[in-house]
């Protein structure tokens, strides 16, 4: 990251990222490499327990091996709007957490900052709710709709998962493209409507019902900001 930007490697995450991708298409790689071997053994044991045994298991000892790694998706970074309250636009829905999106993280969460999220706007969610809780209130009765009934699902579920992976990874990752965008939407919708037109009781099925829901929304709400914001980067085609 030195020469990329100011900070080097304590850029931004988006900016390590872009520029850690970057360095893999120049360079053919599948992976970059963090070197921490100027920290003792004893001081890595103690500091990243975790990730010194999870090395280790696979035959790289961080003390004196450079560490493997790319970019992937890191959390979810907002969503759902609230206000302070954790109240959403919808009575009775509230939500707190790094499923919200109280602007507090702004358009690239800082570490750390979902403990703020938690903690502080789930109190505040609570204490809301509480104070605002009226038994007496008359609730109204929902009606359940009728489902039509679908056929039995007959459809690789293990492909139609490692298919949405890819179209995923190579065009909605750290750098995006409206054409692999619309492309990737295009291949997804297929999928979901493969998915929505039969139905099956098995895990499998809804494991995959979900990735296609989700994915088809990432799409969509990354068509719907081509401007570049934070870890959404738009790259001009």
């Amino acid at each position: 990251m030195v020469g990329k930007h100011e900070l080097a490697e304590l850029a931004p995450r988006d900016i390590v990222a872009r520029g850690v991708v970057k360095e893999l298409q120049r360079s053919g790689e599948d992976h970059a490499y963090i070197d921490i071997t100027s920290k003792s053994e004893d001081y890595l044991k103690r500091r990243f327990p975790t990730i010194y045994n999870e090395c280790l298991s696979r035959g790289i000892n961080i003390a004196r091996d450079k560490i493997p790694v790319c970019p992937v998706q890191h959390y979810m970074m907002g969503g759902i709007e609230t206000d302070v309250d954790g109240r959403t636009n919808i009575p009775g829905l509230y939500a707190c957490g790094e499923a919200a999106n109280t602007g507090v993280h702004g358009a690239n969460r800082l570490a750390s900052n979902s403990m703020l999220e938690c903690l502080v706007f789930g109190r505040r969610a609570a204490l809301f709710i509480n104070a605002a809780q009226d038994i007496t209130a008359p609730r109204e009765e929902t009606r359940i709709v009728d489902i039509p009934l679908r056929p039995r699902a007959n459809l690789d579920f293990a492909k139609l998962k490692g298919e949405m992976k890819q179209l995923m990874s190579d065009n909605c990752g750290v750098i995006r493209k409206k054409e692999g965008l619309f492309s990737a939407l295009s291949q997804i919708s297929e999928i979901y409507l493969q998915l929505t037109e039969v139905y099956d009781d098995c895990g499998e099925y809804l494991e995959v019902l979900n990735i296609a829901t989700v994915a088809k929304a990432i799409l969509e709400a990354a068509l719907e900001r081509p401007e570049s914001v934070g870890s959404h980067y738009m790259e001009e085609d």
